[in-house]
C-alpha cells in the first residue's frame, strides 16, 4: 500500500487493518469509482452553470460542498457506506501524504483531501474547457480524463509516483 516516512521513522500500513466489504477504501476500484463520481458531479455543476440553472456565484460553493463530502468519505466519516483503512484514512496519514505529495504545508493535513478534490475539480475544468473550445480532440480528452482518474486514485491510496495500484 504505502510507506510513510516521518522524521527518521518509517511507518507502514498494517494489512490486517485494511477495510473489508464491497465499498472498502482499500480497494483501488472503489477509490477510482469515487474519483469518477466526483468528476461526474463537477461536470454536472459545469453543465448547470452553462445552461444558467446555477448562478456563477453558486459554482464555487457547490464544488466546496462536494469536496467536503468526499473528504468526509476519505477520512472515514462515512464508515458504514465506505469502510476506511483505519490507520490510513485519517489526517495524520492520508492528509500528511497528500500534503507531502502536493508540496503543501503539513498544517493543512486536516483539509488536505478537500484541497485535493478542489485541485481535481480545477484540473478537470481545464480539460472540459479545452473540449468546449475544440482545442483537444476526443482521444486527447479521454486520455487526459483517464490520467486524472489514475493520478488522483493513486494519491488517495498513498501510492508513490511511478508505482501502480
Amino acid at each position: 500500500m504505502m510507506t510513510e516516512e516521518s522524521s527518521n521513522e518509517v511507518q507502514t500500513i498494517d494489512p490486517h487493518a485494511l477495510a473489508a466489504g464491497p465499498n472498502a477504501l482499500a480497494s483501488p476500484s472503489v477509490v477510482e469509482e469515487l474519483v469518477r463520481s466526483f468528476m461526474v458531479n463537477v461536470t454536472g455543476i459545469r453543465a448547470s452553470y452553462q445552461d444558467r440553472s446555477l448562478p456563477p456565484e453558486d459554482c464555487a460553493p457547490a464544488i466546496d460542498k462536494l469536496s467536503l463530502h468526499f473528504q468526509a468519505i476519505f477520512y472515514g466519516e462515512d464508515a458504514d457506506q465506505y469502510p476506511p483503512v483505519t490507520s490510513w484514512n485519517v489526517p495524520g496519514s492520508l492528509g500528511q501524504f497528500i500534503c507531502e505529495r502536493m508540496g503543501w504545508s503539513k498544517t493543512a493535513q486536516s483539509e488536505a483531501v478537500q484541497m485535493l478534490f478542489h485541485r481535481l475539480a480545477s484540473d478537470l475544468l481545464d480539460v472540459i474547457v479545452a473540449a468546449e473550445k475544440g482545442t483537444a480532440d476526443e482521444e486527447r480528452i479521454q486520455f487526459e480524463t483517464q490520467a486524472l482518474v489514475d493520478s488522483y486514485r493513486d494519491i488517495l491510496m498513498g501510492i508513490p509516483p511511478g508505482h501502480e495500484a
